[in-house]
């Protein structure tokens, strides 16, 4: 499809493809989804699947949810704005603050560790991943029966099982096992479905995305349809996906209780097959590097760390974001940028933590930490992207603070002023799957099967340095020097025993400056295995002493799953249970 025919078909899909609710007490996962051509003339040639996988991306940003009579908001589900608060709340990088928290409770308990049941972005997160997940069922259900031998339907079905896949690794990431099903919900009429094992759910996202990697191209036209899924995105998210899997099997603390029965939450199986699972994330990592940049482990040192946001976006390291301008979009924009980010509402901020990690830092005020000509030789330039200033300049410029500000505010969802898009949202894309990623995943493994870190892993652990700031301002690390705190900054509480936890540690510091905001932290918190220690330890305040709520956090083991939403286990009837710590 063309950009001009995508666009129109997209803005009728608006009146086409709803999801419908015949009462207040249906289950999340058992919406209905019905389009104006309705019953058995869905699904009969090959436009009507173009128009449903659109439906299916459209999710991903979630702006034609109902609201199931006030029990879930739009904008505060999937890549809108519930996933970045979910995995950003309650880490060392980022925080509630006062002048949000105070007026949204459940800002305030996810911060804290204490979030209920009856959270507003838990539910709505919850809704808005398995109403994408029953639109993915859909399609591929009907593609299945359908029997169309087409070329455009198989690659549907891919980008499809690659939403449904990415939508289970956010559900299992911050739920532990989930209801699992790959059928829609016209076929799961009256069924109340348990929750699966995090095996099960694991098998069916590694299925969905081999299956995906087999079909999908490297690439689509960049101008046309930016934003869709690709083999390189499949391959990448995989290999997220099996790292994920088995450092939870090898280092989450999750007690027999927690683990609830039938294997729910429960990792013994990943610990059982962790040189299977870091094979297979190596593997893919690897193939992601070979098929999508040819192989070249410097071309990441080509490419700036600012181009991969706004206002570049869409440029070559990006491998797959949520587009709320171009391509797959309305162009109604979206939230992220209202809930962090220089002039927004203010709900989330990155920790003093983060900002004195980045170099330079130590200086008397917040301007002292800011050469007023950064470049790699002054500034690591990710804390030039990531660390502004509170709000917009009269000049429009975000950088850099000056003496009288006294907070910090993530600036790579910034905008030099205020665009004219309803309700306070913005254009920005959110970057979802990244190179640099990949380079941090190889080096991880290179590390766990070598009982240390080999020289491929310092390489690639220092090329993601490397492209941001010279060896004067950051130093290559080296076997020699990773224990050295002038080089990695050491956390109260975590003494390491060996090389292995010496590199582990380098790399969580450096996904932490490299990844600010991308919705990383806290899974990378809870499969390190050191949480608790990161939560209670690390230092949240900055320069403005009250701003934040909780400077440290009531974490406890069992904080590592969120509650699912109680609606949906008293209208199954507690067929759904419960993640241990939260009550019934």
């Amino acid at each position: 499809l063309n950009k001009y025919k995508m666009k129109k078909i997209y803005k009728s899909l608006l009146f086409a493809v709803t999801l419908t609710v015949t009462s207040c007490e249906i289950n999340f996962l058992d919406e209905k989804m019905t389009t104006q051509l309705g019953g058995d003339q869905v699904y009969t040639k090959v436009s009507d699947y173009e128009m449903a996988l659109i439906g299916i991306y459209d999710m991903l940003g979630t702006r034609s949810l109902p609201t199931l009579g006030n029990e879930i908001t739009n904008y505060l589900t999937n890549y809108n704005a519930g996933l970045p608060l979910l995995n950003e709340l309650a880490t060392d990088e980022m925080g509630a603050i006062t002048a949000g928290a105070s007026k949204q409770l459940m800002l305030e308990e996810l911060d804290k560790c204490k979030p209920t049941p009856q959270n507003g972005i838990i539910k709505s997160f919850y809704a808005g991943q398995y109403a994408m997940i029953n639109r993915a069922n859909d399609l591929i259900f009907n593609a299945e029966k359908s029997g169309i031998e087409s070329v455009i339907v198989n690659r549907c079905v891919a980008e499809a099982k690659f939403l449904r896949a990415l939508c289970y690794y956010n559900l299992t990431s911050v739920f532990g096992g989930c209801v699992l099903t790959t059928l829609p919900g016209s076929e799961r009429v009256g069924e109340n479905m348990p929750r699966s094992s995090t095996e099960a759910v694991y098998g069916q996202i590694f299925q969905d995305l081999i299956d995906a990697y087999s079909v999908l191209p490297v690439s689509f036209a960049a101008e046309k349809e930016m934003g869709r899924a690709t083999r390189i995105a499949a391959a990448a998210l995989l290999a997220r996906a099996s790292l994920t899997a088995a450092t939870m099997g090898k280092y989450a603390h999750i007690s027999p209780d927690m683990a609830l029965e039938d294997g729910i939450n429960s990792y013994e199986w990943a610990k059982n097959k962790f040189a299977e699972l870091i094979s297979q994330a190596k593997d893919y990592a690897q193939k992601v590097i070979d098929e999508g940049y040819g192989g070249n482990e410097e071309v990441l040192l080509s490419m700036s760390y600012a181009d991969s946001f706004y206002p570049s976006e869409n440029t070559p390291e990006v491998i797959f974001d949520v587009q709320f301008k171009d391509a797959l979009s309305q162009e109604e924009g979206g939230w992220v940028g209202q809930i962090y980010g220089p002039g927004s509402w203010n709900w989330v901020l990155p920790t003093g933590n983060v900002a004195n990690t980045y170099m330079p830092y130590g200086g008397a005020t917040i301007a002292d930490n800011f050469p007023s000509k950064p470049t790699k030789e002054t500034c690591d330039m990710r804390k030039y992207k990531n660390i502004t200033n509170f709000q917009y300049k009269g000049d429009g410029t975000l950088w850099p603070p000056t003496a009288a500000n006294k907070t910090y505010n993530l600036g790579k969802f910034a905008m030099e002023k205020k665009p004219d898009y309803p309700k306070q949202r913005t254009p920005i894309n959110y970057v979802v799957l990244r190179l640099a990623e990949m380079y941090l995943v190889l080096a991880e493994i290179e590390a766990e099967q070598n009982g240390g870190p080999t020289d491929r892993a310092l390489r690639l652990l220092n090329y993601v340095r490397r492209r941001s700031a010279n060896e004067t301002i950051l130093p290559e690390i080296t076997k020699e020097n990773m224990a050295d705190p002038s080089i990695v900054k050491p956390i109260t509480g975590i003494t390491p025993k060996d090389q292995l936890e010496e590199f582990r540690m380098a790399l969580m510091q450096e996904r932490m400056l490299e990844f600010l905001g991308e919705s990383l932290r806290r899974v990378d918190l809870i499969r390190s295995g050191w949480m608790k220690e990161y939560l209670e330890y690390t230092n949240v305040e900055d320069y403005d002493k009250n701003k934040y709520i909780y400077k440290r956090r009531q974490f406890e083991d069992y904080s590592i799953f969120l509650p699912i939403p109680s609606r949906e286990i008293t209208i199954t009837n507690n067929v759904i249970k419960q993640n241990f710590g939260y009550g019934n």
